[in-house]
């Protein structure tokens, strides 16, 4: 199912922001070209040709009132740090649109030209109860934005009927859901916290520590958030959640002296604070930012091979609602596979290369020891010999370079079995090619010999 913009636009100078209904079926784009141009330029999946970095957002309803402008500064200064790291790839926030935190998130993130995936936990129809009639107004206002991407999360029976109507029960678990869904979706989590542990399943706290893994189903504890300071930097990716302390509404402030910083779960309830964004997370931040500028640079010379989608085997039988999120995984792995084909056929010119001037060695060494005794003769051959042995590590530091692209190709697998139990439809698994995973196995085997 194609995923169709929105009608209304609006100013995204003004303060308040935008949400939207949807466009009707004629309205959806074509089909989107699949060849690397094409995926270039394609208005149906714009992060085909710039996979962007994808930020969570949690926070309180009930905020209190004379912290609204540090907030929406302290949000300011998160994208502004993680938009330097990313000069040349696209940040979007994915947010509830739940009242307090998650609007000023997404007014404060459309401001600063940020695009919003808006999550919704259920149909805005029944989301609507959980407003005032002004703050509702100014949602279906904001859900009209042209940067604004709306994603309703139905509910559905075991036997997959849609549910209209909900009990308090349902609507918990449509908001665990919607916390399970930030979660899954992303690379790094933004809250608006106070600090404080809570039982309320979707809730802050309970997302938060879900996040960072210390948090689950068997560990629900209610037991005061131990922070600690964090004295060396982690060396290795773990789980991290920007934290921007918060204070609610008619409750004492938590945590008074804290700043805000990086979250790190180390133990139950536990958590660690570094000021500092980690060394490991720049070094990825880099890494995605140079992925997007070399897809760029070589789509525009015409230089990758035609993309293969795997949406054409997908069973007629698997319901619209399940293929959306099917066809932005299916974009990111036709990029990664693209890039996949390119470097092989690249490294397959270098190993041809490496036996031709093997071969010219030795041809170059039998000629001078049963032929002519040329000084000439000898001069080549270590030359050669010399560029034949920088060549394995040409090959190593370019292996080591592109590992992790597989790794992400991988990972976009991984998720659409995430997305199937989701859905609760029985949906294919999706594998990466004989190229990408060509291109891991030969990484892996230079890697060791370097």
């Amino acid at each position: 199912m194609q995923r169709c913009p929105f009608d209304a636009a609006a100013d995204a100078g003004g303060s308040e922001t935008i949400v939207a209904g949807r466009a009707s079926p004629a309205q959806c784009p074509p089909e989107p070209d699949l060849t690397p141009q094409g995926i270039l330029n394609s208005h149906t999946s714009p992060s085909i040709a710039n996979s962007p970095f994808m930020v969570g957002v949690s926070g309180h309803r009930d905020l209190e009132p004379d912290e609204l402008p540090r907030l929406r500064e302290a949000v300011t200064g998160f994208v502004r740090q993680l938009r330097e790291q990313l000069p040349d790839t696209e940040l979007r926030m994915i947010v509830g649109m739940a009242q307090g935190a998650d609007l000023l998130v997404a007014q404060t993130a459309l401001a600063l030209g940020v695009g919003v995936e808006a999550v919704l936990p259920m149909p805005l129809e029944q989301y609507a109860a959980d407003f005032d009639a002004e703050t509702l107004a100014s949602l279906k206002k904001l859900l009209q934005h042209p940067d604004i991407r709306c994603d309703e999360l139905s509910p559905v029976t075991s036997t997959g009927e849609v549910l209209l109507q909900h009990s308090a029960a349902q609507r918990d678990a449509m908001y665990a859901n919607l916390t399970d869904t930030l979660i899954r979706r992303s690379s790094l989590l933004l809250a608006l916290w106070d600090g404080r542990a809570s039982h309320l399943s979707g809730g802050t706290a309970d997302t938060v520590l879900r996040y960072l893994g210390v948090r689950t189903d068997e560990s629900n504890a209610l037991e005061p958030i131990e922070f600690v300071e964090a004295h060396e930097e982690s060396d290795c990716a773990v789980p991290l959640v920007y934290w921007t302390p918060t204070a609610r509404s008619g409750i004492a402030r938590a945590s008074d002296s804290r700043t805000p910083g990086f979250l790190l779960g180390v133990g139950e309830n536990v958590l660690q604070v570094q000021h500092t964004m980690p060394s490991w997370l720049k070094s990825q931040l880099a890494e995605l930012n140079s992925y997007n500028l070399e897809f760029r640079r070589l789509s525009d010379a015409g230089r990758l091979p035609i993309a293969h989608s795997l949406m054409a085997a997908l069973p007629v039988s698997v319901p619209l609602a399940g293929r959306g999120p099917l066809e932005d995984i299916d974009a990111q792995y036709r990029k990664a596979d693209a890039l996949a084909v390119y470097f092989q056929r690249r490294s397959d010119r270098l190993f041809d290369l490496f036996a031709i001037t093997a071969f010219a060695m030795g041809l170059a060494y039998l000629i001078y020891d049963k032929l002519v005794e040329s000084r000439i003769l000898l001069i080549a051959y270590l030359l050669r010999r010399d560029s034949i042995c920088d060549l394995p590590a040409q090959i190593t530091g370019w292996t080591r370079a592109r590992c992790w692209r597989c790794r992400e190709s991988t990972s976009s697998a991984a998720s659409a079995g995430s997305v199937s139990s989701s859905r609760g439809s029985s949906l294919p698994t999706f594998r990466p090619s004989p190229a990408t995973s060509w291109t891991c196995a030969r990484a892996a085997k230079w890697n060791r010999r370097g």
